[in-house]
């Protein structure tokens, strides 16, 4: 007969601390779907919840089709706004015909998301400032169109707008610190409505975003294949501006023209997108996620690119056969 246990008993019963779930990301593990340990045991490894590094990515980007987009831009522009914001839209329902279909990371969004509902007790919408230097950048989401029975993976760089600043001028330093961007489908620079449409700060806005870009060029930073685009944010500010100064319209409405002259032969085109992810007030007629059914479709409807380095400016200083085809391969800069 087994021995009786009591509450007294210090013996540890091992079968307590044997979980049933494991929570951990298996590196190993290239399917997004749960898949049993071994064919002998119920347990399942789950993704931690928690934002990837760029080896964390390759679990995605190996196993189905993803679309890498990064968002640039100085801090507090509004980069991981827009970011949670098209995450929490999904749970009203499906965004342009597409569903939810997992996520990763979704700690993360939680966690990013928090400060911009009611339970956080914030008088206004706000999102954490993203850290500096760190690895964790990457935020997933799995989408599924019914119409066309296919699923598309997502991962949105999360990157803190202070180490764009910091890099910004420099070439070196750009391409060592983000040379992952080179892989994107779409390059997305962010521009603070509420800095843009204020004439003390126009200026020096669109200077640092002119900048920033033209430095992600130089560096090597895209290919001919990448899409790029302006995204003004905040744009439920902008529009309550421009009721007073129609100046301000004139001057937004000519922002591609005036940076496709700052960044000379290195594009030639760029769409803008208007987007006021969670507008300070609703009374105005801008609600949450205003733009964002248009910067997904964009995304969306595009597909993603094969992952090459052929650039758009090919440096004469490139003379022999095999620095050519290495420069080709690795994307790196001969001189």
């Amino acid at each position: 007969m087994p021995e009786e246990k009591t509450l007294d008993d210090t013996t540890p019963d091992n079968s307590l601390l044997n979980d049933d779930i494991v929570i951990n990301d298996d590196s190993n593990n290239t399917d997004l779907d749960l898949q049993p340990e071994n064919n002998a045991s119920n347990m399942y490894r789950l993704p931690s919840g928690n934002a990837l590094s760029l080896e964390d990515s390759y679990i995605v980007t190996g196993a189905e089709k993803t679309k890498l987009v990064v968002l640039v831009g100085p801090q507090a522009c509004g980069k991981t706004t827009i970011e949670t914001t098209i995450y929490q839209m999904f749970h009203d329902g499906k965004l342009n015909g597409y569903c939810f279909a997992g996520s990763r990371t979704l700690q993360a969004f939680e966690r990013r998301s928090f400060h911009t509902r009611i339970d956080s007790n914030q008088d206004l919408p706000t999102t954490p400032r993203t850290p500096r230097s760190v690895q964790e950048i990457f935020l997933h989401l799995k989408l599924y169109d019914k119409v066309s029975k296919q699923y598309v993976n997502f991962l949105f760089a999360d990157l803190s707008g202070e180490d764009f600043e910091a890099n910004r001028a420099d070439i070196t330093l750009m391409r060592n610190s983000f040379e992952f961007i080179k892989y994107a489908d779409y390059i997305v620079a962010v521009i603070d409505g509420d800095r843009i449409s204020t004439k003390k700060y126009r200026n020096s806005t669109l200077d640092s975003i002119g900048e920033l870009l033209r430095t992600l060029l130089e560096a090597h930073l895209y290919n001919c294949k990448t899409n790029f685009q302006i995204l003004v944010s905040k744009y439920d500010i902008v529009a309550e501006r421009i009721n007073t100064d129609e100046n301000i319209k004139n001057f937004i409405d000519g922002l591609n023209t005036e940076l496709l002259n700052r960044l000379g032969t290195h594009l030639s085109s760029i769409d803008r997108y208007d987007v006021a992810a969670m507008p300070t007030t609703t009374s105005n007629g801008y609600t949450i996620g205003h733009g964002i059914k248009e910067l997904m479709a964009s995304w969306c409807l595009g597909l993603p690119h094969q992952r090459t380095f052929e650039f758009r400016v090919e440096h004469a200083s490139i003379k022999s056969e095999f620095n050519k085809l290495s420069w080709k391969i690795t994307g790196d800069k001969y001189e």
